[in-house]
């Protein structure tokens, strides 16, 4: 049984997660995040070209958020809660509230909640999925009614009856509208992020079975 430690508890860790559940069930995945939660804090772009991206066995029911075929934009925190749902049904671990100390030959040191407040745990695999995030441009967000949606930006339509908005930093003059709800992301290109992630995650996933099956 190999001890696979996941640093980061977003999309991409989850869908590698999930992807090397579907090869092997002869592994013990671990997902380390720092935050108290995974999905329903913060949110993010999630913008779609198309829906569905992922397979359906990964996601648990996203209810309101679930998008139609028509759809070009889904509730990134809803969709990342639903995904980890589905992933501890798949029986992995989730460390939250816990920070990384030291890494040392796959041996990583916690510091996190809980009862064993410090611990070192050895893993056969560790990858760190965390990204520096602040050298990326700024992008701002907006949750809008379809009646209200200015025109400019990057858009998608919710299934809710909502539409998401982003722009590049000051590069419109934004009007005072009523958003719904806004938001700041860092990053290349919002339009990309769901599908980046989910493509990077599965090729991350094969890559590790390659090597096992080498091994």
């Amino acid at each position: 049984m190999k001890k696979i430690a996941l640093l980061g508890g977003n999309l991409l860790s989850l869908s590698m997660a999930h992807s090397i559940l579907d090869y092997t069930d002869s592994v013990e995945i671990h997902i380390i995040e720092e935050k108290a939660e995974i999905g329903l804090m913060g949110e993010y772009p999630g913008i779609i070209k198309q829906w569905p991206i992922f397979p359906k066995h990964w996601i648990s029911n996203l209810f309101s958020q679930k998008p139609s075929e028509l759809d070009t934009a889904v509730r990134h925190s809803w969709l990342v809660k639903a995904i980890a749902i589905q992933l501890s049904r798949r029986n992995a671990v989730f460390h939250l509230r816990t920070k990384v100390i030291e890494i040392i030959d796959n041996e990583v040191k916690l510091s996190g909640a809980g009862y064993m407040g410090k611990t070192t745990i050895l893993f056969d695999h560790v990858f760190d999925n965390i990204t520096d995030q602040k050298n990326l441009p700024l992008w701002n967000g907006g949750i809008c009614l379809a009646s209200q949606a200015p025109e400019y930006g990057i858009q998608g339509k919710r299934n809710d009856g909502t539409i998401e908005i982003w722009w590049k930093n000051d590069e419109y003059n934004i009007p005072n509208y009523q958003w719904v709800h806004k938001m700041t992301w860092y990053g290349t290109n919002p339009e990309n992020l769901i599908e980046n992630h989910f493509n990077k995650g599965v090729n991350l996933a094969r890559d590790y079975i390659d090597t096992i099956i080498h091994q």
